[in-house]
């Protein structure tokens, strides 16, 4: 039998945006009871500073947040807010939130979360970011993991994409396929 991991990263093309936005994990996939970091990554890229910035996470439910980094504030059970008062040209900020795998999680569930950023004079949201992670009755031999130079880009602009496979078990694994579709 053949076990395959599909990973899916979407990025977002805007011609001219005024922040990045990034939400990833510190593991995927999780098991139950298992305590993670949901990492949160902003800047600003436009020409000007942005003001009354709001950094919003939307957690899945089956996760229990343990910590907060920087100020942030549970507001309603996995809703987190964050809230700066202004974001420098050039500027980046870092966020996290610990988390806790409840230990009813089944195999197969998806935690989503989703991110939202949003300053004055922008869009009514400005940026969002969606990170989905998969549980598993065990950890797997193979980890697998993609990410993106910058999400969302610019158009026409390069996007490095960065895939790493990993081996954590005490034995090695033989024929290890990696597939990598990426838009033309």
């Amino acid at each position: 039998a053949i076990d395959s991991i599909d990973l899916l990263n979407t990025v977002a093309v805007f011609n001219s945006p005024s922040a990045d936005l990034t939400l990833s994990a510190s593991t995927d996939p999780v098991i139950s009871s298992e305590t993670f970091t949901y990492q949160l990554d902003f800047g600003n890229t436009s020409s000007g500073s942005l003001t009354a910035v709001e950094l919003r996470a939307f957690l899945s439910s089956g996760v229990t947040v343990s910590s907060i980094s920087d100020g942030g504030t549970e507001i309603s059970t996995g809703e987190v807010v964050w809230n700066e008062a202004s974001l420098g040209v050039g500027a980046s900020l870092h966020r996290e939130i610990t988390v806790t795998a409840d230990a009813g999680l089944t195999a197969g569930q998806i935690l989503k979360a989703t991110a939202q950023l949003t300053h004055d004079g922008g869009q009514a949201v400005d940026n969002t970011a969606e990170h989905a992670l998969t549980v598993v009755s065990a950890v797997l031999p193979l980890e697998v993991d993609i990410s993106t130079s910058a999400n969302p880009v610019v158009a026409a602009e390069r996007v490095l994409y960065t895939l790493t496979v990993s081996n954590s078990s005490l034995l090695p694994v033989d024929d290890v396929n990696v597939q990598l579709r990426v838009p033309a």
